[in-house]
């Protein structure tokens, strides 16, 4: 079974681009890594062995090519379908703990979720283990929308990790890791112990999400968070009533 979805990481779509949804039953075309097409192939593996595959298609109405999103084609590539559980060992594990550059995180809600040590009984809090990443040399920035947890601004008092800069825009609730520039995860779980983190099933929020490895794909996400991140949407936003103090920074 082929599911077929529209997916783009750009903005609002232009009138004359139609995003359309389907299903269908296929074959799956043959897919080289790089390939940069309106199509893209990816696969998941799930647990019983079916082999679900997820193909992410990009069509218009007047074109089955290209999409017109915002004066820009829209970015396509290979990704993977993250589910539940799946977020902790996919994004935490496999991914924000291997930075070695830098580290781009946007969240709505930032708490000190805690990350199990293997083969221990102990658990560090995410903003420890910002501190060691900080500590490695990795440049990160972490934008999110409300308060952090008293927890996590507790661990923030102790000492603001030197790397480590932090910005708030209350209208943000995508949600996104960046490593190294080279992969990512985009989707719904927040930087929260029941969203990335390790908290048991019948406990944690059910999230869904994709993992890349795309170029296009980063770059797309990192143009909108460079956007919020710098300023440039602030020049024409409404919620001044909510946001005085335009990318406030923890004054702690």
């Amino acid at each position: 079974m082929l599911r077929q979805i529209a997916f783009s990481a750009a903005g609002s779509v232009a009138p004359h681009a139609a995003i359309a949804t389907s299903v269908e039953s296929a074959a799956v075309p043959d897919w080289t890594p790089g390939q940069r097409s309106a199509d893209a192939v990816v696969g998941r593996e799930p647990a019983d062995g079916s082999g679900m595959t997820l193909r992410l298609k990009i069509v218009n109405a007047s074109s089955r090519r290209e999409a017109a999103v915002g004066g820009r084609r829209a970015a396509a590539g290979q990704a993977e379908l993250v589910v539940d559980a799946e977020h902790f060992a996919r994004i935490v594990r496999g991914g924000i703990l291997t930075a070695t550059t830098s580290l781009d995180i946007a969240t709505a809600d930032f708490k000190a979720m805690l990350i199990p040590e293997p083969a221990t009984r102990r658990a560090r809090s995410i903003v420890e283990v910002l501190r060691r990443l900080t500590d490695k040399g990795v440049e990160i920035r972490l934008l999110h929308a409300g308060t952090p947890s008293s927890a996590a601004l507790r661990e923030l008092k102790k000492a603001l990790p030197t790397g480590l800069t932090i910005r708030r825009c209350p209208r943000l609730h995508a949600k996104a890791v960046v490593i190294d520039c080279r992969r990512m995860y985009l989707g719904s779980a927040n930087l929260t112990g029941a969203g990335l983190g390790a908290k048991a099933d019948g406990r944690r929020n059910f999230e869904m999400g994709v993992w890349t490895e795309s170029p296009e794909l980063i770059d797309g996400v990192l143009e909108q968070f460079n956007a919020l991140w710098e300023g440039h949407r602030c020049k024409t936003c409404k919620r001044k009533d909510v946001c005085p103090v335009p990318l406030e920074e923890p004054d702690l």
